[in-house]
C-alpha cells in the first residue's frame, strides 16, 4: 500500500479511484494525473 501526503492509497483499486482518497483530488483531477503520468 502506497502512502501519499499521509494517506494510504489502496492497492486493490484502480489508480483513478485510489487517487480520489487524497483530499482535494476528485475523479477529473485523478484522470488528468493518470493521463500525464504516461
Amino acid at each position: 500500500m502506497a502512502r501519499i501526503a499521509g494517506i494510504n492509497i489502496p492497492d486493490n483499486k484502480h489508480a483513478v479511484i485510489s487517487l480520489t482518497y487524497i483530499y482535494g483530488i476528485g475523479k477529473t483531477t485523478a484522470l488528468k494525473i493518470c493521463a500525464n503520468s504516461g
